[in-house]
């Protein structure tokens, strides 16, 4: 003992935690060192040490902790930075219910909680977790609490396996209940459907459920029904969407392999939002379908859809499969029972159709029974020969109620039918007498007769049609054919008077290309006669590259395929060529041709396609960029905490020269990779801009020596940049990139020397794109190689370009256009092969007077006053190398991944002196959290960060920091944020 007094107290034993607590600077803790503790600490923190149960010892009215292992593992990875440190500060997101324990427990009383919830942060993001806690006051020899003993016992798997098997036995549950309504008698398969959809939807609160049948040949899914509880999805049965569209190959095929498919937010899902027509443009946030496989193959799906966010559950997936399979066996054995009832009914229907339609043809029926020779007559058969429908009839009834003229051919027709040696089709057209009134009728009769084994005929089976008036219409147009001579003497005459007058080309051609007649418009329209064509090829008048198209096509003429709009180009005498629209017809070896000039046609629609190219090329571009800024973002995302980290490094001094010289390199690899983002967003139109008054022929007779020996000697340089021009309306120092890279462009495009000439005016006109107002011009010409058309229509593309690998990024010119997009202006490029390219960039002007300077905030030393920061940040990499920078520059940091819950903390009482947000999160805005924070805090310091300028959204007065930066840029942005500066220099 006496050699334990002069050390000063130790606490014995612990393991690897009496380790740590041995080795702690209790002295630079609010508890002093463990020398000066009181017996009461030295007896606890001993008891702990031993204790098998999560303990934490809490002294004081701030909760300064020391625990044992158990509740070492309970901190995760706040442990050992919790140990002697305030229990509010090491839990912030449980502040308010700690300090209630403290303020309760100190008091005296005694508290028990059993499943807690609680929302913990110990890994940088919200976990739900659900702890047994005990607490009980800790009394010294005066019997006053000074201090709290908690006991902790983390029950989350207890309460999750309960939570499990209450949901087993719920989902068992609902599956009875709907197998059940399934059953009911008289339910149909849509009413099935009906009835699993809306079940689910109330079961999992979800906006719409649905089902789908696939049709794998289409690529589509057909909606069969979907009930929609809320949001904007309103789907009906019967809608096809192609799957493609809506979803990403990957999930596509995990579907098609019959494997469940979850989305949990579209909006923020990468892969979702680069369909074609995604989720999240239909009001869904959430996804998860459920795939119905019949032999081997997904036919049909359950889909069920929310209108927010959603983490889907595996109890979720489990029931959506369930239900998928029972519904969807149970709808198809209705589908089949209700098939077989309408193949009934259809049956009936067509024996029902056959016997309306006898009757509505008036067609008669006729049997003649050979074996017993007698004769059957329907009601038909006997008013066509006028018997009376009880009269007995025979052979010799039929033979007698014919006419005397037909009687002998009928007569030979029936006996070739039952004749074994011929068995012909009895197929007769003849006259019956009316026993009654002698009226005649005429009868078509067909039959056939039916033959026995031995090959006698034993019956013969007809019809009979009443044709009277069918031979009436026969006379009649016998009559009319005795005056179609003068018929067609008069229209003889109308075509010759067509042909004469048409204003149209009408013309006889043979098969081997001949003109055998032009009519006189041939002249009104091609200049020449008709003596002058007829006689002679057609080769001889058509343009040259129409010859061998227009031969294949008088060849199908020929062939009698007749040709329709068949066009082709026609010479004109006087020069010029004439578009001709064609239609033809063949009558023996001759082709009748009508045509029509559509040369004004084809002019009005060559202009219209022009204009469409012009649009789509547009889109093109606006697509490409908007593709390029996002990437550009996430590669800022990305830089940020290497840039960071890496400058952070740097700046410790390493010992080791080595590894110093490693780390300037990546360093320098990448500044490089920003400054290739940097173009990237110039391209994207999404660079962040201090566009001022610029006086253009100052910027480039700056710019002239730079250029000069950038060129070299081979390359002579003419500047005519007049002074006293307008001022432009741009960012200079982006607007000194752009000039260098024109002029390094056009040095790359004259290897063997030549000049350029770069010229400053104001323009006289503006291009079409342009919006109203005066431009100044700048405008670079070279006597370089040029470009053809296809590089020209190219040149503009990001990653484009003709110098080879290795020889550039091929981002020049698209930061050049991207930059004058943004600045409200473009650029122009004209070239031809072997004559040189002239770069035209068009820059409004700007009438406000220069802007002053903004103050420089000094070399990025750090900031001279610290306190409390709240920095939030969705992404992990890049909120932590954040907050290591702003505690090198003397900042407490308290992080949050997101807006919602930096507002959380706000108003649980954390009252920081400066937030700085990432502008785009998920949610809420970085701009829109600074204002919902400076409504109580009207001067609390806000920084904006960001991947990329969202110029439509980023606030102008809120100071921004562009991605990615290092500690020094971020000192100068707080200082200048911490002087009120509104728009502090960007990176």
């Amino acid at each position: 003992m006496a050699d334990e007094d002069e050390r000063g107290w130790r606490p014995h034993g612990g393991g690897a935690m009496g380790a740590v607590l041995r080795a702690h600077r209790w002295a630079e803790t609010p508890l002093g060192p463990l020398a000066d503790w009181s017996p009461l600490q030295r007896a606890v923190t001993q008891s702990l040490l031993l204790s098998p149960v999560a303990s934490v010892a809490l002294w004081g009215p701030r909760g300064i902790a020391v625990y044992n292992q158990g509740y070492a593992d309970v901190c995760g990875p706040r442990h050992p930075a919790a140990l002697g440190r305030s229990v509010l500060e090491s839990w912030p997101e449980a502040e308010p219910f700690n300090r209630h324990v403290l303020d309760s427990v100190l008091a005296g009383e005694t508290l028990s909680y059993r499943e807690q919830p609680l929302i913990l942060y110990r890994h940088g993001e919200a976990e739900q977790v659900w702890m047994d806690l005990s607490y009980s006051p800790l009394l010294d020899e005066s019997g006053r609490a000074a201090g709290v003993l908690a006991l902790v016992v983390d029950s989350t798997q207890r309460v999750l396996t309960a939570d499990r098997i209450r949901e087993r036995e719920q989902r068992q549950a609902f599956l009875l209940e709907l197998s059940d309504r399934l059953r009911e008698r008289g339910l149909n398969g849509r009413e099935m459907l009906a009835t699993a959809t809306a079940a689910v939807a109330q079961r999992l609160d979800v906006a719409c459920v649905g089902y789908a049948e696939l049709e794998p040949e289409l690529g589509q899914a057909r909606i069969l029904h979907a009930h929609v509880a809320r949001g904007p999805l309103a789907s009906l049965p019967g809608d096809r969407v192609a799957l493609d569209d809506l979803l990403d190959p990957t999930r596509r095929a995990a579907l098609d392999l019959g494997r469940i498919v979850r989305i949990e937010d579209a909006a923020a899902d990468t892969a979702a939002m680069a369909c074609r027509l995604p989720l999240a443009s239909l009001g869904v946030r959430a996804l998860l379908a459920a795939p119905i496989c019949r032999d081997g193959r997904t036919t049909a799906m359950l889909f069920i859809g929310h209108d927010r966010p959603r983490p889907w559950r595996t109890a979720d997936a489990d029931l959506a499969l369930e239900v998928a399979d029972r519904t969807w066996a149970a709808y198809e054995r209705a589908r089949a029972e209700t098939r077989q009832q309408r193949s009934e009914q259809a049956l009936k229907r067509r024996e029902e159709q056959l016997r309306l339609a006898i009757a509505a043809a008036d067609i008669g029926l006729w049997d003649v029974d050979r074996v017993s020779d007698t004769l059957f007559w329907d009601a038909r058969v006997r008013a066509m020969f006028g018997v009376e429908p009880e009269a007995p009839v025979t052979l010799d009834t039929f033979y007698a109620g014919l006419h005397p003229e037909d009687r002998e051919a009928t007569t030979l027709a029936f006996a070739a039918a039952f004749d074994p040696a011929r068995r012909a089709v009895y197929d007769v057209e003849y006259r019956t007498v009316d026993p009654r009134d002698g009226r005649i009728r005429w009868v078509a009769a067909k039959g056939r007769g039916l033959f026995d084994a031995e090959g006698r005929c034993v019956r013969v089976l007809g019809t009979t049609i009443d044709i009277t008036a069918r031979k009436a219409t026969e006379a009649r147009l016998r009559e009319l054919n005795a005056t179609l001579e003068r018929r067609v003497a008069e229209r003889t005459a109308e075509r010759d008077r067509v042909w004469r007058n048409s204003r149209d080309l009408l013309v006889v051609i043979g098969a081997d290309g001949i003109f055998r007649a032009v009519n006189p418009a041939w002249t009104a329209l091609l200049g020449h006669a008709p003596e002058e064509v007829i006689g002679r090829s057609f080769l001889a008048f058509l343009a040259e590259e129409d010859a061998e198209r227009t031969i294949a096509g008088l060849a199908r003429a020929v062939a009698d395929h007749d040709l329709t709009a068949f066009e082709n180009r026609f010479r004109h005498k006087q020069g010029g060529l004439r578009w001709i629209s064609w239609h033809t017809s063949r009558e023996g070896d001759l082709v009748y041709a009508y045509g029509r000039d559509i040369t004004e046609e084809k002019a009005r629609e060559a202009a219209l396609r022009d204009a469409e190219e012009a649009l789509r090329q547009s889109q093109k571009m606006e697509a490409i960029g908007q593709l390029t800024g996002g990437v550009a973002h996430d590669f800022n995302n990305l830089l940020t905490p290497i840039l960071g980290s890496l400058d952070m490094l740097s700046r410790r001094g390493l010992d080791d020269a080595r590894m110093q010289r490693l780390i300037d390199g990546a360093l320098q690899s990448a500044e490089r990779a920003s400054t290739l983002v940097h173009r990237l967003l110039a391209f994207a139109r999404r660079q962040p801009l201090q566009p001022q008054p610029v006086d253009l022929s100052a910027l480039v007779a700056g710019m002239a020596e730079l250029i000069t020996r950038t060129s070299g000697p081979q390359i002579r340089i003419t500047v005519d940049a007049p002074a006293g021009l307008p001022r432009a309306h741009a960012d200079a120092n982006q607007l000194e990139m752009a000039l260098l890279n024109l002029a390094v462009n056009a040095r790359d495009a004259m290897p063997e020397g030549g000049a350029l000439g770069i010229e400053v005016r104001v323009a006289t006109d503006r291009p079409a794109e342009l919006a109203p107002g005066r431009y100044i011009l700048l405008a670079l010409t070279d006597t370089g190689i040029g470009m053809d058309a296809e590089t020209l229509a190219r040149a503009v593309e990001p990653f484009f370009s003709t110098k080879g690998l290795g020889r550039g990024t091929g981002l020049g010119l698209s930061m050049v256009h991207g930059l004058a997009r943004q600045l409200g202006g473009t650029l122009r490029l004209a070239s031809t092969p072997g004559v040189g390219t002239r770069a035209e960039l068009w820059l409004p002007v700007d009438e406000r007077a220069p802007r002053l300077a903004e103050p420089h905030a000094g070399n990025g030393a750090a900031t001279e006053q610290a306190g409390l920061a709240l920095l939030v940040d969705d992404e992990a990499i890049v909120r932590a190398t954040t907050a290591e920078m702003l505690i090198d520059l003397g900042y407490r940091v308290v992080e949050a991944d997101s807006a919602e819950r930096a507002l959380a903390l706000l108003d649980k009482g954390l009252d920081p002196d400066l937030l700085v947000s990432d502008h785009l999160m998920p949610g809420m805005s970085g701009s829109e959290l600074a204002r919902a924070a400076r409504g109580p805090r009207p001067t609390l310091p806000v920084l904006i960060i960001s991947g990329y300028a969202d110029l439509e959204k980023l606030a102008p007065d809120l100071p921004h920091l562009a991605k990615p930066f290092r500690r020094d840029e971020l000192a100068r942005a707080l200082l200048l944020t911490l002087a009120g500066t509104a728009t502090p220099p960007t990176c």
